[in-house]
């Protein structure tokens, strides 16, 4: 049994949702305490909410199931009927089952902070903070599944930086760094919210713009290159950057079918001059085009 369905259900629900939720787990937890008695331990089912809020809520809300926990387990004993020696001792395990729930709340909100760093750590690229390479290839495959499901467009896009061994050559490959964090600000500038940006390696990026047409592309992408004529001036750096797009109007069979077509464009510009971009539309099996609207002087 994968607990698969679980996640996606408990992920999608708000913090106002997952607290109504553990409201009422608490609430069960209560009645099935009362009924059963001080002889049956039912302690570790506490857990279960505070566990469900922390991680999906934060540590903040788990908190407060934390707090909602302890009184819930104090009213179910003061409803048995339990008797203590002094009056202040069930108070003070209800201090003490809450300092428990509290640290079990905060490690499990330090450890769910440190998966979720070690997931960014393995799908961003680190000098640049874009995707790397396997984050696209992945972001790519569900944009082919979503494409083929909904028939909507797409468009990818290649980019190398022209005279990049040139300034580090002349300049050193500190300066060097310092130009790949510069265009990749320009792009992150440039583009949506749904976009993706990622660097394949050295000097090349690869762009991914979902539900995107090539008029929309064509747009995004002319405001990049010239985004990243402009940084460059101003550093005085001889980079330009050659850019192959490709809008797939029906989706292709794999993400090496998009890698190689995307590719072959971006080449296509470093061959005949560079400084350009050459935006060719893919219409299925049968083949692409390429028209004057789609190149950019």
């Amino acid at each position: 049994m994968t607990l698969a369905p679980i996640d996606s259900f408990l992920s999608q629900r708000s913090k106002a949702g997952l607290l109504i939720l553990s409201t009422l787990l608490l609430a069960f937890m209560g009645v099935v305490d009362m009924l059963s008695g001080p002889e049956l331990a039912t302690s570790v089912f506490y857990l279960v909410p505070i566990i469900i809020v922390t991680w999906y809520a934060g540590f903040g809300m788990g908190s407060l199931t934390a707090v909602a926990a302890a009184l819930v387990w104090l009213g179910a004993e003061r409803y048995d009927g339990v008797v203590y020696s002094y009056a202040f001792i069930p108070y003070w395990n209800m201090g003490v089952r809450f300092i428990f729930f509290l640290l079990i709340a905060y490690l499990l909100a330090r450890l769910h902070d440190e998966l979720r760093s070690e997931e960014q750590l393995a799908r961003t690229d680190d000098l640049t903070g874009l995707a790397n390479p396997r984050q696209f290839r992945r972001e790519t495959e569900y944009e082919i599944h979503r494409a083929s499901r909904y028939n909507h467009p797409f468009t990818a896009a290649f980019l190398d930086l022209d005279n990049f061994k040139a300034v580090n050559d002349n300049f050193g490959h500190l300066v060097g760094d310092q130009v790949l964090r510069e265009v990749s600000d320009c792009i992150k500038t440039s583009l949506r919210r749904p976009d993706l940006a990622a660097r394949l390696g050295g000097d090349e990026f690869a762009l991914l713009l979902p539900e995107t047409d090539v008029e929309g592309a064509h747009s995004i992408l002319e405001r990049l290159q010239e985004s990243i004529r402009t940084r460059m001036r101003q550093h005085a750096w001889p980079v330009t950057v050659s850019i192959g797009a490709m809008t797939f109007m029906r989706p292709p069979e794999s993400v090496e079918e998009i890698v190689r077509r995307t590719d072959r464009l971006m080449y296509r510009v470093k061959a005949s001059g560079k400084n350009n971009m050459l935006h060719d539309i893919y219409r299925g099996p049968t083949g692409s085009m390429s028209g004057p609207a789609a190149r950019q002087p």
